[in-house]
């Protein structure tokens, strides 16, 4: 698999939001109003209901080890996955939650629907971000590219790695993320995150977010003050900082 970098523009701090379907359907027609997305290309959406997104940290990463040397990724079983949806289709879903098949319904029995409106984890790909919008944050040089074009949103454990230290940093439960193949060199990380940062579209796109789910005001706290210093370059901001949606870089080979 080729180089895949990914720009997570994450909710940071405690007390996350209840989300219903509702509230992903508001926030995805707004994007689809500021017309900066592939109108023909197909949405995917992934839906698993529960009583709030924060309940646990759980990923919906899962993998099994199948050898010394290898492991198996896991399928995640979604309550909804529809992976080729246009874009109405995407927001009727998310207003109207379908029923959830049962074993019982498999022989005969009646639908039932969720147990939950709200949302525990959600993936929604909201097609790609359109070429004139992309030409200060993508590059082809020296052998090089980088094409940040996919554009989705997540209710996940927002985790961030470190090669380097192999520390894990879990920072959050919500994520605004860009992402393509390639990487950023001869771009720096600094360099680069500050791009996304300068983005127009981008920047409208984190004050969707912060408006529709603030921050928590709380104080931060000297844990969290020290857990950004552990952090390094991938904490690009004020050690005392208040809690908002911030923008980090990363790498999967």
């Amino acid at each position: 698999m080729g180089f895949y970098t990914t720009a997570s523009c994450y909710r940071a701090g405690p007390h996350p939001p209840v989300i219903t379907g509702a509230d992903l359907s508001t926030f995805c027609r707004q994007v689809e109003e500021m017309d900066i997305i592939d109108p023909d290309m197909p949405w995917a959406v992934r839906l698993k209901y529960g009583r709030a997104i924060d309940q646990d940290d759980r990923s919906t990463y899962r993998e099994r080890k199948v050898s010394k040397h290898s492991v198996e990724m896991l399928h995640y079983v979604w309550d909804v996955e529809e992976l080729r949806v246009t874009a109405a289709e995407a927001l009727d879903m998310l207003q109207q939650p379908p029923a959830r098949q049962s074993y019982g319904e498999l022989i005969g029995q009646v639908r039932r629907k969720p147990a939950s409106p709200n949302i525990y984890r959600a993936s929604i790909d909201m097609s790609f971000l359109r070429d004139e919008f992309t030409t200060t944050i993508n590059h082809e040089l020296e052998g090089n590219c980088l094409y940040f074009n996919d554009l989705y949103f997540s209710i996940d454990v927002v985790i961030i790695r470190d090669a380097d230290t192999m520390y894990e940093f879990e920072v959050g439960w919500m994520a605004l993320k860009i992402g393509g193949n390639g990487y950023p060199f001869p771009w720096t990380y600094e360099e680069t995150l500050q791009r996304i940062r300068e983005h127009p579209q981008l920047s409208a796109l984190r004050g969707t977010c912060r408006s529709l789910w603030p921050a928590s005001d709380q104080a931060v706290s000297s844990e969290a003050i020290e857990a950004r210093k552990m952090m390094g370059k991938f904490w690009a901001e004020p050690l005392d900082a208040p809690y908002d949606w911030y923008w980090v870089i990363q790498g999967v080979v």
